[in-house]
């Protein structure tokens, strides 16, 4: 049986047995400002989402990540494992297993920390795992640290129609993305390590969202590596059109720095700078701006990219064509604003080595450029 003695600021520590699942929503319910909730160790098995809804200053904290398992392999009921509103949460040394859907969803949540905790599908990844590990939306001041996501058929790792935000120290593995920002502002996501998904890191900006505008982000010192894993998600996502072996891709952003990323071995592509309409995706929003500018990309290092694109994707195809087996090392779509300033400024490199390409998709790929002086800048 579950024990629960509340004080001023600390609960009793919790244990795994076969009430876990009513006695631990329960607490969610009661738990009182302020207060932390302690999961002891062991493997909790439970077969409905858990919601934390309205609370402040509240912690969920286990025994580690490899100690403490929160496993949803036999849910029933709802999609995430756990489901978060409040102000002021902090989650911490814990995994979630093998959710129906999402494994942790932060909404509307100002000041959310994730901080050594484990999102994982078990098994080979496939199209029927959920669809983000760890999932902080129309969130303030998000910080994810020394976690780890595995098996998502979206993103390991997403932040969306977010504010003030900072990925560190993670890794993201066997995802479809590893590590996506979408339509968010202030964003810093650094010493990161990406490897073995289908996508590394993806910067976006998309359609039909209430939070428009994303900008006003720095990608720095993150490894991006391996990222050649097969494309397993669901028809009709936006991740579904990602060629496998795709390092980094900056999609209808502002205002974004990628600097000093280590991006190996990536046999579609290395950094991708595109705007909507390359995608082929319908778009039908007004007021979305579906263009990229003042994207900075500055010495990074990237190996041994662009070496056998991934043909089962639209824009593979159009790699291949293009390039056959040597794509650039960093490629930009062309496209610019209708009406765009003679000083309008789309991409940059500062100090950048590697090959680079504008593939002129405004007029069809007829004249490609590939002198980097022409995109260079102080």
């Amino acid at each position: 049986m579950l024990g629960i003695l509340w004080s001023c600021h600390t609960s009793k520590e919790i244990k795994p047995s076969e009430n876990a699942q009513k006695e631990l929503q329960e607490i969610l319910i009661n738990v009182k400002d302020g207060e932390t909730i302690w999961l002891g160790e062991g493997t909790f098995y439970f077969t409905s989402t858990l919601s934390l809804d309205g609370k402040t200053g509240i912690t969920i904290k286990g025994k580690g990540p490899q100690k403490t398992i929160l496993s949803f392999k036999n849910q029933k009921d709802g999609a995430e494992g756990l489901k978060i509103k409040g102000r002021n949460i902090t989650l911490e040394d814990f995994a979630v297993e093998d959710t129906k859907g999402d494994a942790i969803k932060v909404q509307d949540t100002d000041t959310i920390t994730f901080r050594n905790v484990r999102a994982e599908w078990l098994g080979e990844p496939k199209t029927t795992n959920g669809s983000y590990g760890l999932y902080p939306v129309t969130c303030k001041n998000v910080l994810i640290e020394n976690c780890y996501a595995r098996g998502a058929s979206d993103a390991g790792i997403y932040v969306g129609q977010s504010e003030k935000i900072i990925l560190r120290k993670n890794v993201a593995t066997e995802n479809v993305a590893g590590i996506e920002i979408e339509n968010s502002t202030d964003v810093e996501v650094y010493e990161n390590q990406v490897f073995n998904n289908t996508g590394g890191i993806l910067v976006f900006d998309l359609p039909n969202l209430p939070k428009k505008n994303g900008g006003n982000i720095v990608v720095r010192n993150n490894f991006v590596k391996d990222n050649n894993y097969k494309n397993f998600a669901p028809k009709g996502t936006t991740v579904s059109i990602l060629p496998s072996g795709t390092g980094t891709m900056v999609l209808a952003c502002r205002k974004v720095h990628f600097k000093e990323n280590q991006i190996q071995n990536h046999q579609s592509l290395g950094i991708t700078v595109v705007s909507f309409p390359t995608t082929g995706l319908p778009m039908k929003d007004e007021k979305y701006n579906p263009f990229i500018s003042e994207v900075t990309i500055e010495k990074n290092v990237i190996e041994n990219s662009g070496f056998a694109p991934d043909t089962t994707r639209p824009l593979g195809q159009l790699l291949y064509k293009l390039f056959q087996k040597q794509v650039p090392n960093i490629l930009f779509d062309g496209l610019l604003p209708p009406n765009a300033p003679k000083d309008f400024r789309a991409v940059c490199l500062r100090e950048q080595e590697g090959s680079f390409v504008d593939i002129d998709a405004a007029h069809q790929f007829k004249k490609p450029i590939t002198d980097k002086k022409l995109y260079e800048c102080k």
